[in-house]
């Protein structure tokens, strides 16, 4: 597992700082409202483009995390992060 970022919980949205060898940007993830079964739960900002969703899962243990589909003109294909509680903050972390 390889750590991308560490974000800070602020009221109900995230805000923090996603880095890989190739991009380092100021993120935000903010909860969407939507009731609906296949919509996300969040949708992930960079200044005001919209760069991503979550859904929030749970694992076999029980906790509860974000599942992140994060995409960029950048990337060669979309990436897969999750976002899981920490200690004091919460971390991006990516499994290839």
């Amino acid at each position: 597992m390889t750590v991308l970022g560490t974000m800070k919980l602020n009221d109900d949205a995230f805000s923090g700082k996603l880095e890989t060898l190739s991009v380092t940007r100021d993120i935000n993830i903010k909860p969407t409202g939507l009731t609906d079964e296949n919509a996300p739960d969040y949708r992930v900002f960079s200044g005001n483009g919209e760069v991503g969703a979550g859904w929030v899962r749970t694992s076999k243990k029980g906790n509860q995390y974000i599942c992140l589909k994060l995409d960029d003109p950048s990337f060669y294909e979309p990436i897969y992060v999750n976002l899981l509680e920490g200690d004091d903050d919460y971390f991006l972390v990516w499994n290839r």
